[in-house]
């Protein structure tokens, strides 16, 4: 079991329900590591203005200041480098060697209807359509035929 889990479970008696993601390499700590972005619609009247905006929310000094107060991890290595949050520090070693992407790791172009399979089955879930064991073997079915085209 991870320590990190285990230390919450037996110091607070969190009982976390997870998975951890295995590394694409012995040395790799796993994970995968996705992006978040700011843009500007090339029609909006106030680009301008909006691009200073997008400037000063993506300087160091802001994400610091969030990195710090929020114990949230961002993308920035030097406002990054700043904050002294021990769980965060966990975030920030295991992003190091993350995977830049989701898995699984196709070699080629991600087949068109990949995460359409993922969105459907999880509305007929929602909607009862499944029940969460049935749409699970559904997806499974689904994918492997994807994936199998490839």
């Amino acid at each position: 079991m991870d320590p990190t889990f285990k230390a919450a479970k037996e110091s607070n008696g969190l009982d976390y329900d997870y998975v951890l993601i295995p590394g694409a390499t012995a040395d790799n700590k796993g994970g995968v590591r996705g992006t978040e972005f700011v843009t500007i619609s090339p029609t909006s009247k106030n680009a301008d203005l909006a691009w200073e905006f997008v400037t000063y929310i993506c300087d160091e000094p802001q994400l610091e200041r969030w990195g710090k107060a929020l114990g949230r991890f961002n993308g920035n290595d030097a406002a990054m480098a700043k904050v002294s949050d021990p769980l965060l520090s966990i975030t920030i070693d295991a992003a190091a060697s993350s995977l830049f992407e989701r898995p699984p790791h196709f070699t080629t172009a991600y087949p068109g209807n990949y995460y359409q399979a993922l969105q459907d089955n999880l509305a007929q879930i929602t909607s009862g359509v499944f029940t969460p064991e049935a749409g699970a073997a559904d997806l499974i079915t689904q994918l492997n035929a994807t994936i199998a085209a490839q």
